[in-house]
């Protein structure tokens, strides 16, 4: 694909046929990091990050024994709120 600068607002900017978006299985809104390296500039999709587990998530499939027990920390030290 050729394709030239164009001005975009105060900067520049080229446009990517969907065509090779499509060919990359890239989507409109997708996170890339754009970054040169020596007369290159090189785009990389960047991966989604991984959302953090709830507590039943981080347990499923756990088949040991579970007994709560309340722990004993000791008397506050500084100012915390209990």
């Amino acid at each position: 694909m050729i394709t030239k600068l164009r001005s975009w607002g105060n900067s520049q900017g080229i446009c990517i046929s969907k065509d090779m978006l499509k060919s990359l299985e890239w989507t409109n809104g997708e996170s890339v990091e754009v970054f040169t390296d020596k007369d290159r500039i090189i785009i990389k999709r960047l991966e989604p990050k991984k959302s953090r587990k709830n507590i039943k998530e981080l347990f499923s499939g756990y088949e040991g024994e579970f007994r709560a027990e309340e722990i004993d920390w000791g008397k506050p030290e500084g100012k915390e709120v209990w």
